[in-house]
């Protein structure tokens, strides 16, 4: 235990605990983290646009030409944020993925008594939110 932990700290007179403070602080050896969609990005970016040592790019032009990102569950939810976050364009400016897919991971099935057989969910939809301008739909019925 620190002394920091230990002691206990009084608010101010005039605190008010209903009011929402900014609290500014100098960090002191911050650890880099993120640098997962800088990652993505840079290389679905360099397959795409760059010819000059790209080992898909053939006769000056690359051949990728509509990038796509699929992914079920923790790796859909990456492609997802890495959207959200504003990762999907590049340091020129230039669009990375053309469209992503981003398939929900499926929750334990919940059971019907002592048989054991997961519950009928009839007529559920569940929408998946894509980069592109229009929405996939999926029609669960277990």
């Amino acid at each position: 235990m620190t002394a920091m932990s230990r002691s206990r700290r009084r608010p101010a007179p005039g605190f008010d605990r209903g009011a929402i403070y900014e609290f500014i602080y100098r960090a002191r050896d911050p650890i880099v983290m993120g640098i997962g969609f800088a990652a993505i990005r840079d290389i679905v970016s360099f397959l795409r646009h760059e010819t000059e040592d790209n080992p898909l790019a053939g006769h000056e032009r690359p051949r990728i030409c509509r990038p796509l990102g699929f992914g079920i569950s923790q790796n859909g939810r990456v492609l997802r944020d890495l959207v959200y976050l504003g990762f999907n364009e590049d340091l020129a400016g230039r669009q990375v993925f053309d469209g992503i897919l981003p398939v929900p991971g499926r929750a334990v099935p919940a059971s019907t008594g002592n048989s054991r057989k997961p519950v009928a969910i009839h007529g559920s939809t569940r929408t998946i939110p894509t980069a592109m301008t229009s929405s996939h739909s999926i029609r669960h019925i277990a």
